[in-house]
């Protein structure tokens, strides 16, 4: 019985936890601490970026963009 009730309930608990840690987190970028940059970080580490690809060539694009640039501004 008391299982039942902690799986119904088991969703709006998490969601709540989340709301509860993002305000903490909100809170502590606003005020320019290094915990929400770690924290930040730390997510970007483990979990996987679904558009990977698309940021890989985006970046290899930019920087044969800047090298391009700097070689006309040298000549």
């Amino acid at each position: 019985m008391l299982l039942e009730i902690l799986l119904v309930f088991a969703p709006f608990v998490v969601f709540v936890l989340c709301a509860i840690v993002g305000r903490l987190l909100y809170r502590v970028a606003k005020k320019r601490k290094a915990l929400a940059f770690v924290f930040g970080v730390a997510v970007q580490m483990f979990l996987p970026d679904p558009q990977v690809e698309k940021t890989i060539k985006m970046i290899v694009s930019e920087k044969k963009l800047q090298k391009s640039v700097e070689n006309e501004e040298d000549k």
